[in-house]
């Protein structure tokens, strides 16, 4: 591609439409644009990697047994309606009036339409395994999006199903995914981490994120250095002390008037306390009618996908103020568990261990003090209900946890028979007795991993992109666009190149020489010939964009050098770690 023809608007300087760095990186060299708040648009290089990450995807899925096929982005609202969407997940849809009698949602994820149409060509179990992917743009609707392009509204994604007959088979094609996911990543340049990701948004029987650690990353999660484990800090566990509740006088359970006192910061204030001696009382409603109340430290948050996960509810909210006001004839802030009648009460583990805390009276603008677990109240059940913190104890090793930043670029799930039993996905097995499928998940998100390929290669010149990805994987940059040798030389080798199969971006500007320099660094292209004056004696300059290491090579020996070059920067190395 000649760089005169090419639609590539660099930036001189950092645009204030991009927050994360990767962002600006992809804005500045002339990838993409931003259209309204997380709408991006691909730009003619920012396609090519994308197609070129997808092209890899489709190789390993091949290798893996896919079957690529192409789904509607505009789906009947239908195949959204069972209980198979979480209330989250189903608020996300943006759905349009068709007519009358048909309503349609923009596409956000493909289990439930394709199980449908799987279940109505499955007959036998000799169809089985099957492995269904698909690459193509996805929508989502989140409340409050940022991240720029690693949250974006509407992204490029690669979604597959797989089809098994048993839960051994489901295990297989489960693994044979996950190596599938560290390949394509592997060869995209990145180093991922499989962390846990608990059940799911959608009550998975497994769900696990491949997500590249980036300081940029909106996604937080904890670690342990010592053995490896790592979690969502939604799904993080931790291990709960087992020393006893602390032995200490039992003080006189005493009330105090707090008017207007409700929240934490001004409970301990006027008490003169730490955050450690309270506790906060919470009222849910799960299911739409029960009634919960949940006891948590006041220096800890409570973890709703865990309480949820302890009432086995699939609805959960917080009980509203007329709610909390009839159920206890207390306003909001004055909640406590002593008294607390006829409502299910749940108390953190970390709560057990308490002694002499404070609480609401459930009374308003009243605290008591000197609250003791046993003496002035009882509860029905406690569990681990609160956030995993940075600090607290490894579950697998008691070793202390700490927070990394990461950005998500693949998931896994076993989704068993959730989505087969909802939508009749049958087959018969060799008895002729009718079995339901079992089903898995396996999606990469195209477009945050182009971000997190730029995030972890760069420099403060540009983007460095890895040979497989990069738009092109080399740049002939004509210093002279006056001088008729250094033309035909130039002219020769992109010519040579080209034929050889070999993506090339001739700099055929008439810009000076820095510009096409600066360019070719902001773009990221992985190798650089020069064409400058030594090239009328022979020789031309050939340099790695990595490490701006380079050799003179004469012009017959260009392609030979830049396959040897090309291989070396796959690897990451330099010029002074192999022989020339």
């Amino acid at each position: 591609m000649r760089a005169s023809r090419l639609f590539m608007p660099t930036l001189r300087q950092e645009t204030r439409e991009a927050e994360p760095s990767s962002d600006k990186l992809l804005v500045r060299g002339g990838f993409m644009r931003q259209v309204s708040s997380n709408f991006y648009l691909y730009l003619p290089l920012g396609y090519r990697v994308l197609h070129k990450i997808a092209n890899i995807i489709r190789e390993e899925m091949k290798n893996a047994g896919g079957q690529e096929l192409l789904l509607p982005t505009i789906q009947p609202s239908e195949f959204f309606g069972s209980s198979c969407l979480s209330d989250e997940n189903a608020n996300q849809l943006k759905r349009y009036k068709y007519n009358k009698n048909a309503d349609l949602c923009l596409s956000s994820t493909n289990e439930e339409l394709v199980a449908y149409f799987v279940g109505r060509e499955l007959n036998s179990y000799r169809q089985l395994p099957l492995r269904l992917y698909h690459i193509q743009p996805r929508f989502r609707s989140d409340r409050t999006p940022q991240g720029g392009n690693m949250r974006m509204r509407g992204f490029l994604a690669k979604g597959m199903y797989s089809f098994d007959r048993d839960e051994a088979g489901l295990n297989e094609s489960y693994k044979q995914m996950s190596e599938a996911y560290y390949r394509i990543f592997q060869r995209c340049g990145l180093e991922t981490i499989l962390v846990d990701a608990g059940e799911g948004d959608n009550g998975n029987l497994c769900t696990q994120d491949f997500v590249v650690a980036a300081e940029s990353g909106e996604d937080v999660f904890l670690l342990c250095e010592k053995c490896g484990y790592v979690a969502h800090r939604e799904y993080a566990q931790h291990s709960v002390s087992k020393i006893d509740r602390l032995v200490a006088e039992q003080l006189p359970l005493t009330k105090v008037n707090a008017p207007g006192v409700k929240t934490v910061q001004e409970t301990i204030a006027l008490l003169g306390i730490s955050p450690q001696q309270l506790v906060k009382t919470l009222m849910y409603v799960a299911d739409g009618d029960k009634l919960v109340a949940v006891v948590i430290r006041g220096d800890h948050q409570l973890n709703e996908i865990k309480l949820r996960k302890v009432l086995k509810c699939k609805h959960l909210a917080m009980a509203t103020a007329e709610t909390v006001q009839k159920a206890t004839s207390t306003g909001l802030g004055f909640l406590g568990p002593v008294g607390l009648e006829n409502i299910e009460l749940i108390i953190d583990n970390d709560v057990q261990q308490m002694a002499n805390f404070v609480a609401g009276a459930n009374e308003n603008d009243a605290h008591l003090i000197n609250i003791n677990i046993g003496r002035d109240f009882h509860f029905d059940r406690v569990a681990t209900l609160r956030f995993t913190e940075p600090g607290d104890s490894c579950p697998c090793c008691q070793n202390r946890l700490k927070t990394i930043h990461g950005i998500e670029v693949g998931q896994i799930s076993k989704l068993g028979t959730k989505y087969t039993e909802a939508m009749q996905t049958t087959f018969l097995d060799k008895k002729g007795w009718k079995q339901v499928a079992i089903m898995g998940s396996y999606h990469i998100n195209i477009s945050n991993t182009m971000s997190a390929i730029a995030e972890r290669h760069h420099d403060q010149a540009g983007i460095i992109w890895p040979v497989a990805v990069a738009p092109y994987i080399t740049a002939i940059l004509l210093l002279s666009d006056k001088n008729k040798t250094l033309i035909q030389i130039a002219e020769t080798i992109y010519h040579d190149l080209s034929g050889k199969g070999y993506d090339v971006l001739f700099d055929d500007r008439s810009e000076r020489a820095g510009v096409k320099f600066n360019d070719a660094d902001l773009v990221g292209i992985p190798i650089h010939i020069v064409i400058g004056e030594n090239a009328e004696t022979g020789e031309v300059e050939i340099r790695l964009r990595r490490n701006k290491a380079k050799i003179c090579a004469k012009i017959e020996e260009v392609s030979a050098k830049i396959g040897w070059m090309a291989a070396l920067a796959s690897n990451g190395k330099g010029l002074g770690e192999a022989k020339r």
